[in-house]
């Protein structure tokens, strides 16, 4: 089968387009899972600091739904990532075949695009996913540190709604207490 050159390009940038469609679907879908991951958090914590009383028992189960779906987050971020750089492998070799890294070709004495966009490994400390990382497992520790260590309710002394029902008897023991 020949293909003729301006079909090839047609081809190619279609795929291109694809890729690049793609690329910015996976940002996307990370994104979202990490908005989902941290409104979990925040309910997490707000149950957690809201005074409830945990068991022992209830604390492990809270530490393992925790620490289970921490790592499936964690590997879907992951499996994100892989997916993305994949994507991005693709994207540099159409863009290769375009010629979207050769001088002179479309800009006189300079390319299109700069030799910097096709290194791979090219990641910055702060990347995409790396910033996700960076969001979620402090968040998964942090909860699992509110779930062991998180002050009683004993401990913090009686609130004012206690105070009001309490005797004056009532209220001058505690008041000695401390």
């Amino acid at each position: 089968m020949e293909i003729d050159e301006s079909e090839k390009i047609d081809i190619l940038l279609n795929l291109l387009n694809e890729r690049y469609s793609a690329s910015h679907k996976i940002r996307e879908r990370s994104l979202r899972l990490t908005i989902w991951i941290l409104g979990l958090a925040v309910a997490f914590i707000w149950i957690l600091v809201s005074g409830t009383s945990l068991t022992l028992h209830q604390k492990w189960i809270l530490t393992v739904i925790v620490a289970v779906l921490g790592g499936v987050s964690f590997w879907f971020v992951y499996a994100l990532e892989r997916g993305f750089d994949k994507n991005r492998e693709v994207m540099i070799d159409l863009e290769e075949a375009l010629g979207c890294y050769q001088e002179g070709l479309y800009i006189d004495s300079k390319a299109l695009y700069p030799n910097e966009y096709k290194q791979l490994n090219n990641k910055s400390r702060f990347s995409h996913f790396k910033s996700i990382y960076i969001l979620t497992i402090p968040i998964a520790i942090l909860i699992i540190l509110l779930i062991w260590f998180k002050p009683s309710k004993e401990a913090q002394g009686p609130t004012s709604e206690q105070t009001k029902h309490q005797s004056p008897v009532q209220t001058e023991k505690v008041e000695r207490r401390q």
